[in-house]
């Protein structure tokens, strides 16, 4: 009946040996796994990707060494706990289930066409060290497309040392292709943006441009414009940046470039009716090679007090007070214009003959404000004398590359009014003579009261109930809540609702109460908007049609909405529903969908016209 038992003796041992081998192969409750994964295994050069660590069976962790990114430029890292917690109520019993996930996230550059392998990263997780695989990847380089095209120039291709040049690139498109829509993911490489010898800062461009776009880590501003290029009608997007040297001899900025994504050809088989849907191919353009020769600053008739400025620049100082007495705080703003302020420092006053012998300095200093052309510094200082009759001047140092010489500028002194302070002693306090003041004591036959009015003496006088019951302080005390008590119940008999009436206000504010919590959903973490979403949801039809919020099922919310509403919308309120109260109870459920929340408020709105 059963069969051959050699046939069932196999059977049990084939099963037993692969219980077995599940069992040690499954990892164990608690234990850490850690692995990486590249986002893809092509890319191309130029063109970033991403490089995520995830670690499994715990909540946290750190890298302490990634040098193996770094001929990757790597971006990053950007840390997600991407834990989740599931409830499931079965026969009533609740079962909590929590998975412990967190990755760690970096944004990658292939500079070289090849094949390439990312080394282990270490990390460390609840205090034991770990290391991810080997990955290996293929970077290719992008097509070139004759209807893209990239520039770059410099203002100047020589200059000083601090001397302000511009970086101008200008992208060139064939017109046609943006209008279709049809170029897509830009990506901007200006090497010079973060070029370890030069200092960038804003362009007119930067100050001007009404849209803006990251590069290289830097929000740079954008101007779009018409232009032929190579005989075609393009559009043409420009930016720039001002270098600003800091060493002297050659320095190679390296070549702009672009790479995109541009349409091919039209995907036959992914159309759909708002449009066509397109294959696209990655390409690329690059500008010619750009360097600048950076001389020396001149050592002859270089001032003492020089910080490396390079251009033209003024100053000028305000204090507040101008009339104080000696000690007493001075606000003093010191003010310098110029075209480029990234480069100015803080002027040192200490350091200043007039300033460190005439007034206390403290260190603490504010940070400077920055305006369009000047930059302000805020010092308070002291008085250590009324001789002091002025805030002596303040001088910066520059050197004009017009008439290649340094010049040193100053602020015009202010004159103050110091006046001395009287310093007090224990013995100005205490009087100078200890001598008794006023008239000898006497004594009087009516003892003190003779010192006083009649109406002012206190008498003796024994307790009085209704006196003190009656008197305006009682009175208050317990008059008040009897009126108060009294108005209450006054405005509850000729203003109260009555339960109908309750009812019928809940019912016209339903779309309103149920709005707020589906809305307040769409900012939750998941398993909370899921909550929100389904109690908001239930809570509508539960005020609508008089019947507890918990009783509500995906069914009885799609029989109510059908009422009102079209199938199609009642069957799809239905699914939000079944979908929200499966992810909240069940760990199968799926994902949280913010757009359940916008569904959801559309067709409780239909259902209200």
């Amino acid at each position: 009946m059963f069969g051959r038992p050699e046939i069932w003796s196999l059977k049990i041992l084939i099963c037993t040996f692969f219980v077995c081998l599940g069992a040690f192969c499954s990892p164990v409750a608690g234990e850490v796994e850690v692995n990486a994964e590249i986002s893809s295994e092509s890319v191309y050069t130029g063109q970033d990707f991403i490089y995520q660590i995830t670690v499994e069976g715990a909540a946290g962790g750190e890298v302490i060494d990634s040098s193996s990114l770094q001929e990757f430029s790597p971006e990053g890292p950007s840390m997600s706990d991407e834990s989740r917690r599931s409830i499931t109520i079965i026969n009533g019993k609740r079962r909590e289930r929590v998975s412990k996930k967190f990755t760690i996230s970096y944004r990658l550059t292939a500079q070289k066409a090849g094949r390439h392998t990312v080394s282990p990263v270490k990390i460390e997780v609840e205090g034991k060290k770990y290391e991810t695989q080997s990955l290996s990847f293929t970077a290719k380089e992008p097509q070139k497309d004759e209807r893209m095209d990239i520039e770059a120039v410099v203002s100047k291709e020589e200059c000083f040392v601090g001397e302000p040049v511009e970086l101008t690139c200008s992208w060139y498109i064939k017109k046609q292709l943006l209008q279709r829509n049809l170029v897509r993911d830009l990506n901007f490489s200006v090497p010079a943006f973060d070029h370890p010898l030069v200092t960038v800062e804003q362009s007119n461009i930067d100050k001007n441009a009404k849209e803006e776009m990251e590069i290289n880590g830097l929000t740079t501003g954008i101007l779009q414009t018409s232009a032929e290029h190579n005989g075609l009608s393009s559009v043409k997007v420009t930016f720039s940046k001002i270098l600003i040297p800091n060493s002297a001899g050659k320095i190679n900025l390296g070549k702009p470039g672009i790479t995109c994504k541009i349409a091919v050809s039209v995907n036959r088989n992914g159309g759909s009716f708002f449009g066509r849907r397109y294959n696209y191919g990655v390409f690329a353009a690059e500008a010619e090679n750009i360097s600048i020769n950076v001389k020396p600053l001149p050592e002859k008739g270089r001032p003492a007090n020089f910080s490396g400025l390079v251009g033209e620049y003024k100053i000028t100082t305000q204090a507040s007070p101008v009339e104080m007495k000696e000690g007493d705080p001075i606000t003093l703003k010191i003010k310098v214009q110029g075209k480029y302020l990234k480069p100015v420092e803080w002027p040192e006053l200490s350091k200043i003959p007039e300033f460190s012998d005439n007034f206390i300095i403290p260190s603490e200093k504010s940070s400077p404000k920055i305006s369009a052309d000047s930059k302000t510094f805020t010092q308070t200082i002291r008085t250590k004398t009324d001789k002091v009759s002025e805030i002596p001047p303040v001088e910066i140092s520059f050197f004009n590359t017009e008439t290649g010489e340094y010049k040193t500028t100053k602020s015009k002194p202010i004159p103050i009014d110091v006046k001395p302070t009287k310093n007090i002693t224990l013995k100005d306090i205490e009087g100078m003579e200890d001598e008794p003041v006023g008239s000898e004591v006497k004594s009087v036959k009516g003892g003190i009261s003779e010192n006083f009015p009649a109406d002012e003496i206190v008498y003796n006088e024994k307790f009085n109930l209704t006196r003190e019951l009656l008197s305006p302080a009682s009175l208050v005390i317990w008059g008040f809540p009897a009126v108060l008590l009294t108005g209450s119940a006054a405005f509850r008999i000729f203003f109260g609702q009555s339960e109908e009436k309750k009812k019928q206000r809940l019912k016209r504010n339903a779309l309103k109460i149920a709005s707020r919590r589906i809305k307040k959903a769409q900012s939750l973490p998941d398993e909370e908007a899921r909550q929100e979403l389904s109690s908001g949801i239930c809570e509508y039809f539960s005020l609508k049609f008089d019947v507890p919020a918990g009783s509500i099922t995906p069914e009885d919310c799609k029989e109510k909405a059908e009422i009102s509403a079209g199938e199609e919308d009642s069957q799809r309120l239905s699914e939000i529903l079944n979908n929200a109260q499966a992810c909240l109870y069940s760990p199968s459920g799926g994902a949280f969908d913010k757009n359940w929340c916008r569904d959801a408020l559309r067709i409780l709105r239909r259902l209200e016209k």
